[in-house]
């Protein structure tokens, strides 16, 4: 059975370390605190699999805080993973709730921003088109 100390991040973070935090804060309350600072870690690092993750394990048991999980789904939308948009949640905002949450996700990105000044690594790229800037320059180069 996987643990928690086989998370190793030292060597940067591996997409498969990220799929083993979220399996292992699905096996009780002992594991999800720490796989829960692993994912904030890779997140805080980049990993826009880690805001959803994340948002998925924040919705279960033992954390069953549907804002925070909104606002980590949120978050990975600001920076540009559109998916999470249409993924399936087993819980639904009321109007001020959805709004709360959209607010949280702004300061999960902040923070995260925080971090990084403080090591000397730019902010987190928000982008909530990935790609359409790249896409419009060649098909108006293609055009002339």
């Amino acid at each position: 059975m996987a643990r928690v100390t086989d998370l190793d991040p030292s060597d940067g973070i591996s997409p498969w370390e990220m799929v083993r935090a979220e399996q292992l804060s699905a096996q009780g309350p002992e594991h999800s605190k720490e796989a829960v600072e692993f994912l904030n870690r890779a997140a805080g690092e980049g990993s826009l699999y880690a805001l959803e993750a994340l948002g998925r394990v924040m919705s279960l048991p033992p954390f069953e805080n549907k804002l925070q999980a909104e606002a980590y789904y949120k978050a990975a939308e600001l920076r540009g993973n559109w998916a999470a948009a249409m993924r399936m949640t087993p819980y639904q905002l009321s109007d001020q709730e959805a709004a709360l949450a959209s607010m949280q996700a702004q300061q999960v990105v902040s923070n995260f921003d925080q971090i990084r000044a403080a090591v000397g690594l730019p902010p987190l790229k928000r982008d909530v088109r990935p790609g359409l800037k790249e896409t419009l320059d060649v098909m108006t180069n293609a055009a002339r």
